[in-house]
């Protein structure tokens, strides 16, 4: 049997964030919230949350480079968006 597809599927916006950030639930159950900062400091970050959308105090991954959209930053930790 092969592992199960790692997928991401969009909840919903989340405000209080530096940067755009929305609410995603993972094929495992657990939620993340992707948040793409942009202006003088961009960057992105992919951070553990409940499904409320309140996070940890730490990301589940280094800053990442610069990535454009939420789907890009998603798809660089080696997730699939879906709808």
């Amino acid at each position: 049997m092969s592992p199960p597809e790692k997928t991401a599927t969009f909840v919903k916006a989340i405000d209080g964030y530096r940067g755009n950030a929305r609410l995603y639930r993972l094929y495992d159950g657990q939620y993340v919230v992707a948040e793409i900062v942009g202006g003088r400091l961009p960057g992105s970050n992919l951070w553990l949350s409940d499904e409320d959308g309140h996070t940890e105090y730490w990301s589940i991954d280094d800053p990442m480079v610069e990535c454009l959209t939420h789907e890009e930053l998603l798809e660089s930790a080696g997730y699939k968006v879906t709808d």
